[in-house]
């Protein structure tokens, strides 16, 4: 026999509201960063396969292209190279061409 109007079950009941309020706020949060995260996982797999797609189409997908990028290295190398041995010299002949006028 509880009575409505008692004190104690007023209070009683509205501790219960207050939990259950907090209760209800923490699970919406929960649930709410889970969508958010389901949600960025899904956007992240869409930029990679997006991005994994541009690249197949500039380099061609079963690596056709790759000999290209290779000889373009090559040559790269190569050029840099000739210009190392080019500097070299011409440092030596300006060296040997210092020597001989003093």
């Amino acid at each position: 026999d509880t009575v409505a109007d008692d004190v104690s079950y007023i209070l009683t009941s509205q501790q219960e509201a207050n939990a259950v309020a907090l209760m209800q706020r923490h699970i919406r949060g929960a649930l709410t960063r889970r969508a958010i995260k389901k949600q960025t996982t899904a956007a992240l797999i869409f930029q990679k396969t997006k991005m994994m797609w541009d690249v197949q189409r500039i380099h061609g997908s079963s690596g056709k292209n790759a000999s290209i990028i290779k000889a373009w290295f090559r040559k790269h190398v190569a050029r840099e190279a000739k210009d190392r041995v080019q500097q070299s010299a011409a440092r030596f002949q300006a060296i040997w061409r210092g020597l001989l006028t003093r």
